[in-house]
C-alpha cells in the first residue's frame, strides 16, 4: 500500500509538472506573438509614412488597437487549449501499480553434506599453518648454518601449504555455487576430490617432517637419502596437483 501511495503521488507531481510546463510554454508563445505584432505594426507604420507623408496619427492608434485585439484573441485561444488539456489529464484514470515480484528466498546456511568437506579441508590447512615456528626450528636443527639446504626444504613445504590453501578456497567457491540447489552425488564427488588431493599432500608433508626428525636425531647417509626422497616426492605431488588446477 505504501508503494502504491508513493507511486500515485509521483504521478500527480508529474501531471502538475506537465501543466506547469504548458503554462510556461503558453506565456513564452504569447510574448513572442506580441513581439512579432509590434514589429509588424512598426513596419506597417514606416511603410505608410513612406507611401503617404500625410499619414494621420489616428491610423497608428487603429493599428495599435488591432494588435491588442489580435494578442487578446491569441491569449484566449491558448488559455482555452490549456484548460482542455487540464481536463484531459484530470479525466485519465490513475495507472494500476505493477504487482510486486516475489522475492527469491536463498538459503542462508551451507547444506550439511557440503559443509563437512569444507571442515575437513580447513582443519588440514590449519594444522600446517599453526606449525610454522616448529617447522623452522626443525630445519635449523637439521641444517644449522646451511641456508641453501634450509631454503630448499622451506620452499617445497611452502608450496605444499599454498596448495592446501588453494584447495580449500576453490572448494569454498564451489560450495557457494552449489548451495542454491539440491545436493547431488556428482557435486559431492567434486568436493571429495579436493579432500583427496589435500590428504595426499598432507601425507607427503608428514613424511618429510618424519625424515627431518630422524635426520636430526641421528644423521646418516641412509637417513639423508630417505629425507631427499621424501622431499622429491612432496615436490612432485605438489607440482602435479598445482598443474591440474
Amino acid at each position: 500500500m505504501a508503494q502504491k501511495r508513493k507511486k500515485n503521488s509521483r504521478n500527480r507531481r508529474q501531471k502538475r509538472g506537465m501543466i506547469g510546463n504548458m503554462s510556461v510554454a503558453g506565456l513564452v508563445i504569447s510574448l513572442i506573438l506580441m513581439i512579432v505584432i509590434c514589429i509588424m505594426m512598426a513596419f506597417i507604420t514606416l511603410l505608410s509614412f513612406a507611401l503617404n507623408p500625410h499619414f494621420a496619427p489616428l491610423h497608428l492608434l487603429d493599428l495599435f488597437e488591432l494588435g491588442l485585439s489580435i494578442y487578446g484573441i491569441v491569449c484566449c485561444a491558448l488559455e482555452v487549449n490549456r484548460r482542455q488539456k487540464d481536463k484531459l489529464l484530470a479525466a485519465q484514470p490513475e495507472p494500476e501499480p505493477e504487482p510486486a515480484k516475489p522475492e527469491v528466498q536463498l538459503p542462508e546456511q551451507i547444506p550439511e553434506p557440503y559443509e563437512r568437506y569444507l571442515v575437513v579441508l580447513k582443519k588440514t590447512l590449519d594444522s600446517y599453518e599453526e606449525r610454522d615456528d616448529e617447522f623452522d626450528q626443525l630445519l635449523e636443527d637439521c641444517f644449522g648454518g646451511s641456508n641453501i639446504a634450509k631454503a630448499r626444504y622451506s620452499t617445497v613445504i611452502d608450496q605444499a601449504r599454498r596448495l592446501l590453501k588453494e584447495n580449500y578456497e576453490r572448494a569454498e567457491q564451489a560450495v557457494e555455487l552449489f548451495r542454491f540447489s539440491a545436493v547431488t552425488k556428482e557435486r559431492c564427488s567434486i568436493l571429495q576430490q579436493y579432500v583427496d588431493d589435500s590428504n595426499e599432500v598432507a601425507i607427503n608433508i608428514e613424511r618429510v617432517i618424519n625424515e627431518l626428525a630422524k635426520n636430526r636425531h641421528h644423521s646418516t647417509n641412509e637417513t639423508h637419502d630417505a629425507l631427499n626422497d621424501s622431499l622429491r616426492e612432496l615436490a612432485s605431488t605438489t607440482s602435479r596437483y598445482s598443474s591440474n588446477h
